[in-house]
């Protein structure tokens, strides 16, 4: 028998340590690329770091240079008489905040520098509400400071010899329409019911203005209901008059007055006093025995009931 021949076993054998080689190949071309990958990644990585610390050392420096240049304190002295406390509020809080003081902090730092009615409102609320900045700011603003209203009317009837300036009136209009306008937050409905309000109080009969006044409505609904229940429980008070208006014919008979017809005088000529003609000027009229005429002044309209005795002459 022969026994078969060891060529194909041979080519196999060559075929398979050429696919091995060739898989071996490729292993070592994905390795290299995977290793330029990483040394990529790592590089980029490298550099951020770099740039990170950049940064990082330039906020260090800036941060640096503002400590320098902001004072952690600023000197503020404290309320006098003659001092505005709107003024002298708004004036801390911008110092607290240059200074960057922790919010927590601000009453105890504003309540050394009050002095008189503010200090008295400061120093009759409860504890828990003197040491948040706002119920503190709030109750010297309601003791001493001005009111929407008071803002609305100087708002109103500032002029320039209050300022002396048109530059500091123009501040002082803007700060009073602010404070007026944008009270407690107000949004833009809220502004414009706040000046629809004030023209409708303007425009309502002077009794149930005063009315409205008294009771300081801060909404439009809260104004229409008072004037409406004082119309209702008040009719007829300040009414126009009948002449106020623009056309007689509207006005209504009830409310016209009767017009009062001119004094008749008896027919006949005009009676002349005999001024100039030789007489006295006086009338006299039957006077009753034992009645004494009482003086009368030469500028009185009354005149003596009879002529004055002469002096007989001896």
């Amino acid at each position: 028998m022969q026994t078969p021949s060891a060529a194909p076993f041979a080519e196999i054998i060559t075929s398979l340590a050429v696919m091995q080689q060739d898989q071996h190949q490729a292993l070592l071309e994905l390795r290299q690329d995977q290793e330029r990958r990483f040394q990529a990644v790592l590089q980029a990585q490298q550099e951020d770091r770099k740039r990170f610390r950049s940064w990082i050392d330039r906020e260090v420096r800036l941060g640096a240079m503002d400590q320098q240049a902001v004072p952690t304190h600023i000197p503020l002295h404290k309320m006098g008489p003659e001092d505005d406390p709107e003024a002298f509020l708004d004036l801390f809080e911008r110092s607290a905040e240059v200074c960057g003081w922790p919010k927590d902090q601000w009453p105890m730092r504003l309540v050394p520098l009050l002095s008189g009615e503010s200090q008295v409102a400061a120093q009759q609320l409860p504890v828990q509400n003197l040491l948040v900045f706002e119920d503190l700011k709030r109750a010297i603003i309601q003791r001493v400071g001005r009111s929407p209203e008071q803002h609305r009317q100087r708002f109103r009837s500032l002029e320039l010899a209050e300022s002396g300036r048109p530059f500091v009136m123009a501040q002082q209009l803007r700060d009073s329409c602010r404070k007026w306008l944008l009270a407690n937050g107000s949004d833009v409905e809220m502004i414009i019911d706040r000046v629809v309000l004030e023209q409708f109080i303007t425009r309502l009969p002077r009794r149930t203005a005063e009315w409205v006044q008294c009771h300081r409505p801060t909404l439009l609904e809260s104004a229409i209901y008072l004037a409406e229940d004082h119309m209702v429980a008040c009719p007829g008070v300040d009414e126009p008059l009948p002449s106020a208006s623009l056309s007689p014919s509207l006005s209504s008979p009830s409310l016209s007055r009767p017009v009062p017809l001119p004094r008749s005088r008896p027919p006949g000529p005009p009676c002349v006093p005999p001024w100039g003609r030789g007489g006295t000027g006086k009338t006299t009229f039957p006077m009753s025995p034992g009645v004494d005429p009482a003086p009368v002044s030469p500028l009185s309209s009354r005149q003596p009931l009879n002529p004055l005795t002469s002096p007989r002459v001896s």
